[in-house]
């Protein structure tokens, strides 16, 4: 819909504001009513992008496609997964350097854990597993990293190991708000400045308390159909990354 579309530019251009290079990869069309998703047929890491595989019927296919589009950047492609693995990078968050946390759920199962820590290994990456509860699908939607040091962390949907597992990192938890379900699928800008969309304000305050910067944008529309701002993004070169 033009709603929809106009929603996505001012992503873009809210994006484009804070002086990062966007790279809109070109609409598939046709079934692919997911796409816009770009956060998860892959993931990116130091050196280059794994491609992921996933799991439901109506999203294959856009692996292949996301490959084409990051490759002709010049990103290597470091490994693909394989067989009867599965993940979503809506799954994967990179908690600092050298270590990111992947949340097994109905999406992501432990042998596409097992095969995106064999890669991250060779790169002296740490993957820390986080088997997720009941039909939730993704880690991004329970934890966001808003700084080096501070997270926006969904307590109840998370195991307490993991929840001590980020304090002993020295990660500070800020708990949104519970009536505010998209103030978690948030991105971070740089530390202590995220962009998330508009109707959380609640949390917003709790953030500013705790010293993050706030942008907003309308994604609404974009909601409905399954995912926010941080799964419509995926970070090709960052640093930190």
């Amino acid at each position: 819909s033009e709603l929809v579309r106009a929603q996505h530019d001012g992503l873009i251009a809210a994006l484009r504001a804070e002086g990062v290079e966007v790279i809109a990869a070109e609409p598939l069309g046709g079934r692919y009513t997911k796409s816009v998703y770009v956060r998860d047929p892959l993931v990116t890491v130091p050196g280059g992008a794994i491609v992921l595989r996933m799991a439901v019927r109506m999203r294959r296919g856009e692996e292949a496609d996301i490959t084409r589009t990051v490759a002709a950047l010049g990103l290597p492609i470091l490994a693909t997964l394989t067989g009867t693995a599965t993940a979503e990078g809506g799954s994967f968050v990179k908690l600092g350097p050298g270590v990111a946390a992947f949340g097994t759920s109905i999406r992501c199962n432990g042998e596409g854990a097992s095969q995106l820590r064999s890669v991250l290994e060779r790169l002296g990456m740490e993957l820390i597993v986080v088997p997720l509860s009941g039909y939730t699908i993704h880690l991004d939607l329970h934890l966001a990293m808003v700084d080096v040091d501070k997270a926006l962390v969904d307590a109840p949907g998370l195991p307490f190991w993991f929840l001590e597992d980020l304090q002993a990192r020295g990660i500070e938890a800020i708990h949104p708000d519970p009536s505010e379900a998209w103030a978690l699928n948030a991105l971070c800008l740089s530390p202590g400045r995220i962009l998330m969309a508009e109707g959380s304000p609640r949390t917003g305050e709790r953030l500013a308390r705790r010293g993050v910067e706030v942008v907003t944008v309308p994604y609404d529309e974009i909601h409905k159909n399954g995912g926010g701002v941080h799964c419509s993004t995926m970070e090709l070169v960052r640093d930190p990354a």
